[in-house]
């Protein structure tokens, strides 16, 4: 007896199963789709990027850069510095690169002080601070060139890993000088590289 009602119990799940499809099928046909249709569908996907390149300077001896004796004088009340100053950022620096390194290689000069630039010519230069580091010089920037191409300090530039460039950093004038005495000066900044 039991082994009838499972078979009844099939037979009448088949039958559901079928009566369901013809009229799914039905439906289906009944609309007045014609061959050829299509039908969208959006799908999102997400997933990460994995990357492994990375890159490293290896630099031996000093990572500051001395400008040394910074002499300026004044005439008819206008003071000025006597002479440039403008010294390598990465002397006797080799940068070195591994793994996947087919993104763009990027480099930024940024202000310890995040967002204390000063500009000149609309170009964003380092801010310069008194000895400690408490009073900002408006009358002073130090500014960035790669390969004598002046670039915004702050922001990101592309480099060529194959053929490192030549980046120097020089000690302008920006102002009338109404604020320059005698002093030590300061600015602090880190040399950022990564794949962007």
């Amino acid at each position: 007896m039991t082994m009838n009602m499972n078979r009844l119990t099939l037979r009448s799940l088949r039958c559901i199963f079928f009566a369901l499809l013809a009229v799914m099928t039905g439906a289906s046909a009944s609309g007045n789709r014609v061959a050829g249709d299509q039908f969208k569908m959006n799908i999102n996907i997400s997933g990460t990027v994995v990357a492994t390149g990375s890159c490293f300077f290896v630099k031996t001896g000093n990572t500051s850069v001395n400008f040394g004796d910074i002499r300026f004088n004044t005439v008819n009340g206008t003071t000025s510095l006597e002479t440039s100053h403008t010294s390598p950022l990465l002397e006797n620096t080799t940068l070195l690169c591994s793994g996947d390194v087919g993104g763009k290689l990027q480099m930024k000069l940024q202000s310890m002080r995040l967002d204390d630039y000063v500009t000149d010519n609309n170009v964003a230069l380092l801010a310069v601070y008194d000895a400690n580091n408490t009073k900002k010089y408006s009358s002073l920037g130090i500014k960035l060139t790669s390969n004598g191409e002046v670039k915004n300090c702050g922001q990101w530039f592309d480099v060529d890993p194959n053929n490192f460039p030549n980046l120097e950093v020089s000690l302008i004038q920006i102002g009338n000088g109404s604020d320059l005495q005698n002093d030590s000066i300061m600015s602090t900044a880190s040399l950022i590289i990564a794949f962007n």
